[in-house]
């Protein structure tokens, strides 16, 4: 919903602007893993085009996990968009380079 992105992003910046950037940091993970499951819920729903815009909206809000690049992978790859998945992949290995499943995914 970009109305409540919109006002996710405001309080962010207003927390960081009092000088309580740690409670920015603590809204920010709460919202992350709230788009985290919907994403997930849309995944399990067969809504890949949701899911693929969920992954995308927790990478853009700082979204940084195994998971997330797992997920997102193997989604735009459900989507026949192995170019984008393998992309996704090799970023997540290199932040996660020990990553057995990231790696996995990768090879043919």
């Amino acid at each position: 919903n970009p109305t409540y992105e919109l006002a996710f992003r405001m309080l962010l910046d207003s927390w960081r602007q009092l000088g309580h950037p740690e409670r920015a940091v603590a809204v920010r993970d709460s919202y992350l893993r709230q788009l985290m499951s919907r994403a997930t819920a849309y995944l399990d729903e067969g809504r890949l085009a949701s899911a693929a815009t969920g992954w995308e909206v927790i990478y853009e809000f700082g979204g940084r996990s195994r998971e997330l690049f797992l997920r997102m992978g193997q989604t735009y790859l459900q989507l026949g968009r192995p170019e984008r998945a393998a992309q996704v992949w090799r970023e997540g290995l290199q932040l996660f380079p020990d990553n057995a499943d990231l790696r996995r995914s990768l090879t043919p």
